[in-house]
C-alpha cells in the first residue's frame, strides 16, 4: 500500500516566491548591461546571474516537490517505508 500526498494550495507558495526572485535577479542582472565596462556594473552582473542561476535551481526544486508524485510512505511485507522527498533518491 502506498499514500501519497494531494498537493493543496499552500503548497505553490514556495514556487510563487522562487519564481519572485527569479524575476528580480533577471531584472537586477540586465539593469546593469547598459553602463558593462564599469566595475559596479560588473558586480550588479555578476550577482543577477548568480541570483538567476540560484533562484532558477530553487525554483525546480520547489516545482518538482510541487508536482511530484512520490509516496509519503509505503507498507509492504518488508515493513514500513518512508521515502526521501522529490530531489533525493527513494532509498
Amino acid at each position: 500500500m502506498r499514500v501519497l500526498r494531494r498537493p493543496v494550495p499552500g503548497d505553490a507558495r514556495p514556487v510563487g516566491c522562487a519564481l519572485v526572485l527569479l524575476v528580480f535577479s533577471a531584472v537586477f542582472a540586465v539593469a546593469a548591461v547598459p553602463s558593462l565596462p564599469r566595475v559596479g556594473a560588473l558586480l550588479y552582473l555578476l550577482v543577477g546571474v548568480a541570483g538567476v542561476l540560484l533562484c532558477g535551481a530553487g525554483l525546480a526544486t520547489a516545482a518538482g516537490r510541487f508536482l511530484a508524485r512520490r509516496p509519503v510512505l509505503e507498507l509492504d511485507d518488508r515493513g514500513v517505508r518512508l521515502p526521501a522527498p522529490w530531489p533525493w533518491p527513494r532509498t
